[in-house]
């Protein structure tokens, strides 16, 4: 097998691997974010600012996730792209 070939399966599995994983943790994401707006809504005998810390909470873990994520698909792109340039070269098969 070209090793070029075996890197960029082995690429594409661990960006399949990171993918599902990203949205089993995105969806627990969410899960805890409906309990815990959901919790504050319903607990009144806590302060308003104490539901809007929990909705900025929110916001900042949705931002942070979505960056990480954008970051980390730039380096998968990155890596296929090195290992395609690789082919251009006659020493490397």
């Amino acid at each position: 097998m070209d090793p070029i070939q075996m890197v960029k399966g082995i690429i594409n599995f661990n960006r399949k691997a990171f993918n599902g994983t990203f949205s089993a943790m995105m969806m627990f994401q969410e899960q805890s974010e409906k309990i815990v707006i959901s919790w504050f809504d319903r607990n009144k005998f806590f302060p308003e600012y104490g539901n809007k810390i929990a909705n900025e909470w929110v916001e900042a873990c949705k931002k942070y996730q979505n960056e990480f994520k954008e970051n980390i698909d730039k380096i998968y792109t990155t890596m296929e792209e090195i290992f395609g340039d690789l082919k251009k070269y006659k020493n490397v098969t």
